[in-house]
């Protein structure tokens, strides 16, 4: 993700996470005076305070409720000159001919999950969106969001990538 958005041009592309060369707090640092995207794997659950943050891009989320909620909270934080917060939530369904897949736990997690968080968005119409999804699944999204998205740890987030609000972001 770091390679494809410096070969888009994007300036100032941090990486954040537990295996990485250098000094975390100094990243951390740099992007709170300057600005930029951080590309983070699995590190946004661990007590990170980066509140200046107004665009998020999670490309895989976790259906654990602590990590859903920390992970989407590092963005939702309120800031001096901040209004809004803008997140980017990726979902990836299965081809509509793949019935194996359509009626999956995965799927149902995922659209579940996506559902309650676009529930409580300004711009809810993303929800209609997905509950067509969930419907040409042949789920009952209804039922999808009365019984929750939890999931076994094991099937966390992979990566998320934050960017601050000065930025201008090509379409990557």
């Amino acid at each position: 993700v770091k390679a494809a958005l410096q070969a888009k041009g994007l300036p100032d592309v941090h990486e954040y996470h537990s295996a990485m060369p250098g000094d975390r707090e100094r990243t951390l640092e740099l992007f709170n005076e300057r600005g930029g995207v951080v590309v983070s794997i699995r590190c946004l659950d661990e007590g990170v305070d980066i509140p200046t943050v107004s665009h998020a891009l999670i490309l895989a989320s976790s259906r654990n409720p602590r990590e859903f909620i920390q992970r989407r909270g590092r963005v939702l934080r309120r800031a001096p000159g901040k209004v809004l917060a803008y997140l980017h939530d990726v979902v990836v369904t299965p081809e509509p001919d793949d019935d194996d897949a359509m009626g999956g736990s995965v799927l149902k997690g995922e659209l579940a999950r996506a559902i309650e968080f676009g529930e409580h968005a300004i711009n809810p119409a993303a929800v209609a969106d997905l509950k067509r999804i969930a419907a040409a699944a042949g789920l009952d999204w209804s039922a999808l969001t009365e019984n929750g998205f939890e999931a076994d740890e094991d099937e966390d987030a992979v990566g998320d990538v934050i960017a601050d609000s000065h930025l201008e972001t090509p379409n990557v």
